[in-house]
């Protein structure tokens, strides 16, 4: 059923709107996945865009912008077919790579094209792409080595998707040197050379800039140390109130309709979906173990079976019984209401009565709702007074219709509970018993934690301790 076919069937027009939420496992990992398909699209185009830009500043040269979105993409390439080899598919999680692959993938093309570039301004290009495979070849995969390691840490890892990411991640990155290794200078050496870079020409912004900011930590050594080591201090005192979130709703999208509905359930203690099944053999173990359960420090209450049958019945049917003989049988047979031509004898009577009580009266709460009473009734017959048919007649039939109209229906409901009998669990529907009892014979206990157990860390704990 879909949020508006529900809605028209429990929508009444003359009360106020329903609102209808969707949320449960499926409506939530449908909108993570369109929030994470969506998401990692604009960031990927972003990222190519930003490192484009970042290109174009740095390297002063089409063809060695060209060369490096070449080599990025082709690494793309390969590490999106290593994934399909590796994992198959990938998940919420492990999808993130595509995006670090961006990043890590672009570094060593940067580093390649700029050491290349700065060859070109003393050697040939053939001996320019020579010298810099073999200098820098060392170093990037160095860098990749202990890169990769950081990532590769995630395997072990229970999570799959956090195994995968760190698998995928680590591995793009040797993916992504050998594409600069081999297939970026075959691509140098079939592109002509900048011929811009073959002579330094005047000074440039960015290269000044970072001459500059080379020489700072050689002229302020003591200073950036000193600051360094305090800063240093004060990050490591602060880490220690560093708090992990293990609560999954709170890495979703807070303004999707799922994580919406999800939160407003949490706030019911009857509606959190925060919560734990135990099964149980027969009935007896099932009380027993229920009560255990109940005795625990983080357990709320829990509920079974046996909770949907009445208690005390016995002592409650007695007092129902009791009732039904003071009331007597004018209950079952209550009239229906007559209209009045002329409510007002009755209702001067009534303030008639109310003057009279109203002195006896010590409780002032009672005094003042007699006295809120007498002014409203004055304030009817002031209005019957002006009225005239047949507007007259109208007013008169509201206010009997407000004041006595549901009491009819409401003393017939009393009649009918009147006749209440002992209930067994075998009265219980069978679509609610069946939640309760499998056809197997095994009792579901429903665990609800306490309101401030809501987080995963402690419903961690209420898990073991359960």
């Amino acid at each position: 059923m879909n949020p508006s076919t529900a809605i028209a069937s429990i929508q009444d027009p003359y009360l106020p709107a329903v609102k209808v939420g969707v949320t449960g496992e499926v409506a939530l990992e449908d909108d993570e996945l369109a929030g994470i398909s969506t998401g990692t699209f604009n960031a990927s185009i972003f990222s190519v865009v930003l490192v484009l830009f970042i290109l174009v500043i740095a390297y002063r040269s089409i063809l060695l912008t060209v060369a490096t979105l070449i080599t990025l993409a082709l690494g793309v390439i390969f590490c999106g077919a290593f994934a399909a080899f590796s994992v198959a598919e990938l998940n919420l999680i492990s999808l993130a790579f595509a995006v670090t692959n961006v990043g890590l993938g672009v570094e060593y093309a940067i580093h390649f094209c700029l050491r290349y570039r700065d060859k070109l301004n003393r050697h040939r290009k053939e001996r320019a792409l020579r010298m810099t495979l073999m200098t820098i070849a060392p170093s990037l995969l160095l860098a990749a080595g202990t890169t990769s390691i950081g990532l590769y840490a995630f395997i072990p890892t229970d999570y799959k998707g956090i195994a995968e990411l760190g698998l995928l991640a680590g591995t793009s990155l040797f993916i992504s040197l050998l594409v600069t290794l081999i297939a970026l200078p075959a691509l140098l050496k079939l592109l002509p050379a900048p011929a811009k870079f073959r002579s330094a020409k005047g000074p440039h912004a960015p290269s000044e800039l970072s001459k500059k900011l080379a020489t700072l930590p050689l002229q302020y050594a003591k200073p950036i140390s000193l600051m360094t080591l305090v800063v240093s201090l004060i990050s490591g005192v602060l880490a220690f109130n560093v708090k992990t979130d293990f609560n999954p709703i709170n890495i979703r999208d807070p303004d999707t309709e799922s994580v919406i509905a999800f939160k407003k359930l949490m706030e019911g203690e009857e509606t959190t979906p925060l919560t734990l099944a135990v099964l149980s053999r027969d009935e007896s173990s099932t009380k027993i173990l229920q009560q255990k359960l109940s005795a625990l420090p983080s357990v709320d209450k829990t509920v079974s079976l046996f909770d949907l049958q009445p208690a005390d019945q016995d002592r409650k049917l007695t007092f129902i019984e009791e009732m039904g003989l003071m009331l007597g049988a004018e209950v079952e047979n209550f009239p229906q209401l007559k209209a009045h031509s002329d409510p007002a004898p009755q209702i001067t009577r009534l303030i008639g009565t109310i003057d009279t009580i109203l002195p006896e009266k010590s409780n002032m709460e009672e005094r003042a709702s007699l006295t809120r009473l007498k002014k409203e009734l004055q304030d009817i017959l002031i209005e019957l007074d002006t009225r005239y048919q047949p507007s007259r007649e109208m007013f008169i039939e509201k206010i009997q219709t407000a004041l006595l109209g549901t009491l009819p229906a409401v003393m017939n409901d009393l009649s009918v509970s009147l006749k209440a009998r002992t209930i067994t669990l075998s009265d219980l529907p069978p679509d609610i018993r069946d939640k309760w009892l499998s056809r197997s014979g095994l009792y579901r206990i429903q665990i609800f934690p306490k309101k401030d157990l809501n987080n995963l860390p402690n419903l961690e704990e209420f898990i073991t301790e359960v």
